[in-house]
Order: C-alpha cells, then sequence, then structure tokens
C-alpha cells in the first residue's frame, strides 16, 4: 500500500471516529468536522504519488450525495448521514 493510500485511510478512519463521538453524544454531526475530512480528502488528492485525483475524488463525493439524497428529501435519513456518506465516497 502506497503512502498518500495510507492517508486516505487513517483520514477516513478519524473522520469516521470523531463523526461516530459526535453523533453518539449529541445526535449530530458538525459541519466543520465535515468541512475538514472534505479539505483532507482534497489535498490527499493532490500528492504528487496519489492514485486518485482531484476529479475522482470530487466524483466519490456526488455519488454518495447522490445516492443519499432521496432518502434524505424523503425524511428517512438524516443530514448527519448524507454528510457522511458524501465525505466516505470523497475518501473512498
Amino acid at each position: 500500500m502506497d503512502i498518500p493510500t495510507s492517508y486516505r485511510y487513517i483520514g477516513l478512519l478519524g473522520f469516521l471516529f470523531f463523526a461516530t463521538f459526535f453523533d453518539l453524544k449529541t445526535r449530530k454531526v458538525p459541519n466543520v468536522l465535515v468541512g475538514i475530512a472534505v479539505g483532507v480528502a482534497v489535498m490527499i488528492s493532490f500528492l504528487p504519488q496519489s492514485k486518485i485525483d482531484l476529479m475522482q475524488t470530487v466524483s466519490g463525493g456526488l455519488l454518495g450525495l447522490l445516492i443519499f439524497y432521496y432518502p434524505y428529501a424523503k425524511a428517512y435519513i438524516g443530514a448527519g448521514d448524507t454528510k457522511l456518506f458524501v465525505v466516505v465516497g470523497m475518501f473512498l
């Protein structure tokens, strides 16, 4: 596994840890946490050794948004769940 891939997994696991902590404590995923995770995912895509470029990172986020927007719009899931899967899509 190359270093940028390791950074992606470490960033994703860190985000999921803090998102789980805040969700269990306050029932919300803070926008600041989501913004930091999006920034980290974008910065990792700019690393020279990264196999996933910016377009793939943004596409993953949009795919997560497209899949989970309808359940969010119908109030089947909350906004925190939708934000969570956008960030997961950006990291993967």
